[in-house]
């Protein structure tokens, strides 16, 4: 019974806390939330490859955040990607993510702003373990295309 009771608490508990969740409208600037491991988001018609070196991303409504990319640096390096990024609607952006957590928007956009057609991007890697994620607001629908070099 006291079980039963101490789960019950613990529910409640985490409904009134939102378990921490990421909320994509109020944390979409909040770099700890993003630099998180966590990767907290809703996707619907969601479809990504990565084929040799280049990696396709689309999704009709996306929401949250979403790691698309990982690389273990044996040392500090650059690399250099292209990539092409469409908003139909909403806002989104990708960031990388350092080892040390520090967070850097690589490329933004809106409806409002359109396509971010073909941008030739460096990226500084430190050594250890660095991430791309996918960052977006509600009901965002989006478009992706990132060509790493060799």
């Amino acid at each position: 019974m006291k079980k039963k009771i101490g789960m019950l608490l613990l529910c409640v508990v985490f409904m009134l806390t939102g378990c921490g969740m990421f909320d994509p409208n109020v944390d979409y600037d909040n770099d700890e939330k993003i630099a998180s491991q966590a990767n907290t988001y809703s996707k619907v018609n969601y479809r990504a490859s990565e084929i040799d070196n280049t990696y396709e991303l689309t999704c009709e409504v996306f929401e949250g955040m979403d790691t698309i990319w990982t690389y273990k640096a044996s040392e500090d390096m650059e690399r250099n990607v292209l990539i092409t990024f469409r908003v139909e609607s909403g806002k989104a952006k990708l960031v990388l993510i350092s080892p040390d957590d520090t967070v850097k928007t690589i490329v933004e956009a809106t409806e409002e702003s359109g396509a971010v057609e073909e941008v030739e991007v460096t990226l500084s890697l430190e050594e250890g373990s660095n991430r791309i994620k996918l960052v977006g607001i509600e009901d965002t629908s989006v478009e992706l295309e990132m060509t790493f070099e060799e």
